[in-house]
């Protein structure tokens, strides 16, 4: 989960780390509220540590300017691609993108949670949300073009 927030693999170690301490250090004040709400609680931790770490390194870029990449891609994306591809792809996303795209496709959160989450306007949060979908969609675009290509 740190990854999806965090580009180096030495910092999400480190948010995983200062994810458990704080775990294991509130444990006694955790309050069950059924099933589920423990995983809930821990996610909810590693998230915050994994964000602390991004603000420490100020390291999110919430890009306003559009790009070659901002094209708007309206082709159905086929199914058949390779879940460690996209994967990939989320985790070279800019940051912006990349966090409020896990944020809310992956972890549910809403635009309202995001952008107080984060400091950051909820348009902010939508727009960042719009142009990772869309930076998605220009990458499967261009493997599709590669593959035909190829073939």
């Amino acid at each position: 989960m740190a990854c999806r927030y965090l580009s180096c693999k030495e910092d999400a170690e480190d948010a995983l780390t200062e994810a458990f301490i704080r775990i294991f250090k509130n444990i006694g004040s955790f309050q069950y509220n059924g099933e589920g709400s423990l995983i809930k609680w821990m996610k909810t931790i590693v998230i915050h540590e994994s964000l602390r770490i991004v603000e420490r390194k100020k390291r999110i870029v919430y890009r306003e300017e559009w790009g070659e990449e901002d094209i708007l891609l309206t082709d159905d994306i086929e199914e058949n691609i390779d879940m460690e591809y996209i994967i990939s792809l989320v985790q070279s996303m800019p940051d912006g993108y990349r966090i409020v795209f896990s944020l809310y496709v992956i972890e549910g959160y809403c635009h309202k949670e995001i952008a107080a989450l984060l400091g950051i306007s909820v348009s902010t949060s939508k727009s960042q949300l719009f142009k990772a979908r869309n930076y998605l969609m220009v990458q499967i675009h261009k493997l599709r073009m590669y593959e035909m290509g190829r073939n």
